[in-house]
């Protein structure tokens, strides 16, 4: 598994898409899409994903409050 630092741009927001829908949480990609988007814009959040056999396994998003 390699835990991949921050995501750069948004070619995993299908995958997470995928991910939280199976995990029961119903999105859309266009809404994955934007909220990555802000999230990216911000200095003080990052993603991380992490990948087994280059699929995406899990995601969190985190931030200084």
């Amino acid at each position: 598994m390699n835990l991949e630092r921050g995501i750069e741009n948004l070619t995993d927001s299908e995958p997470i898409t995928q991910l939280s829908n199976q995990l029961g949480y119903p999105t859309k990609s266009d809404f994955i899409s934007k909220r990555l988007t802000r999230i990216l814009s911000k200095l003080d959040h990052i993603v991380f994903v992490a990948k087994q056999e280059n699929q995406v396994i899990g995601w969190v998003h985190a931030f200084i409050a």
